[in-house]
């Protein structure tokens, strides 16, 4: 990253940026997907499995990272002229994820302000003061960034555990069975669509070239995505047992109905739904401005290097607004999610493998020189 000379990022800053980068807006409509494609109440199951191998995945790029640090990645891909070419590639498919992803958050962003706190508000600017205030994050740099996640995912993840704690007398656990009605058909069904409860773990490739060797480790980060996973679980669980299997496929956004359904005695909050949703902004943003920060870097980086930053981060808003109203309905924003997720999970294979081959490759080149000597 541009100021990682002076600033170095801590193993539990970068646990904590994890969490900021991925209970966005998969967390809103995650149990409703997943319940439509299952036909079962196993849902939860899924999430546990693809959460194990997020964590595979964390540990076998933390192993990587910990053979080039002070470098991203493509940095590392980049040295050589094969490599060189193989990182301008991946370069330009990691800017076109980041910027199709921040399309994709602030569309939903806008249907979700406009369905549930600012119903005569134009989405457009919602939108737009959102991405105003997320290229304010982005002038910033990585310090800014990581700071305003410290700062907001406490408050964020409090929120929710308040929200699954007072959801506790509504919950019918007979809605949760029988386990596996179907076979293991409908977790393989599952597993196609899960992902995006833990999309966004893409940045360890260039935020981890900010931290020092000796606290590149696996073990926070796998605590964060343990901490997802569970949240992840609860909530599913949750909109099932409280709705019902049935209700739950139906209902667009079944985590802010879940926050409806909250009656606190004696009345001290009216509309629990609208605290949820004002700390769910504060995710939203947390989300938006690393993936506008990682867009703007690696433009910068791969592609425009003399250019100022203050016209790459424009250009990246206007190209932003402009997707995030492509898709006209919520079915199109979803199909438009599935292709932004499955070029996430592509990128994630693709640069791992890069990655160690890279690393093999020179290792065993390395091991040639000696034997020659």
């Amino acid at each position: 990253m541009t100021n990682r000379e002076t600033y170095q990022i801590k193993a539990h800053e970068m646990a904590v940026s994890l969490l900021a980068a991925t209970p966005s807006v998969g967390f809103l409509s995650s149990p409703r997907e997943l319940t439509e494609v299952m036909q079962t109440a196993d849902s939860w199951i899924v999430i546990i499995l693809y959460g194990f191998l997020t964590m595979v995945v964390i540990s076998l790029y933390t192993h990587l990272q910990r053979k080039y640090p002070g470098q991203n990645l493509l940095e590392f891909i980049g040295q050589g002229k094969f490599g060189y070419w193989i990182s301008k590639g991946l370069a330009l498919f990691f800017v076109i994820f980041f910027v199709s992803l921040m399309a994709y958050q602030l569309h939903i962003f806008g249907d979700v302000v406009k369905l549930y706190l600012l119903i005569y508000t134009p989405s457009e600017f919602t939108t737009a003061l959102i991405v105003l205030l997320a290229a304010y994050a982005v002038s910033k740099g990585t310090q800014g960034i990581i700071h305003l996640n410290l700062m907001f995912v406490p408050i964020t993840f409090l929120v929710i555990i308040f929200m699954l704690a007072f959801n506790i007398p509504n919950v019918n656990l007979h809605e949760l069975r029988p386990l596996f009605p179907e076979g293991v058909s409908p977790i393989l069904r599952g597993m196609t669509v899960a992902f995006p409860a833990f999309i966004g773990i893409e940045m360890l490739f260039f935020f981890m070239s900010s931290m020092k060797a000796s606290q590149i480790r696996a073990f926070p980060l796998n605590v964060s995505i343990m901490i997802l996973m569970t949240l992840n679980v609860l909530v599913t669980m949750g909109c099932i047992a409280i709705f019902s299997l049935q209700s739950t496929k139906l209902i667009t956004f079944p985590t802010v109905e879940l926050a409806k359904e909250i009656e606190i005695p004696g009345g001290f909050f009216e509309r629990v739904e609208s605290l949820m949703l004002t700390v769910w902004v504060m995710s939203i943003f947390n989300a938006l401005s690393i993936s506008y920060l990682l867009a703007v870097h690696n433009i910068q980086a791969h592609f425009v290097p003399r250019v100022n930053k203050i016209w790459v981060t424009a250009s990246v808003a206007f190209i932003v607004i402009c997707l995030a109203f492509v898709p006209q309905s919520i079915t199109e924003a979803f199909i438009m999610r599935h292709w932004v997720n499955s070029l996430g999970l592509i990128l994630i294979l693709a640069g791992l493998s890069c990655g160690y081959l890279t690393y093999w490759n020179r290792k065993h080149r390395h091991n040639l020189k000696d034997v020659g000597r």
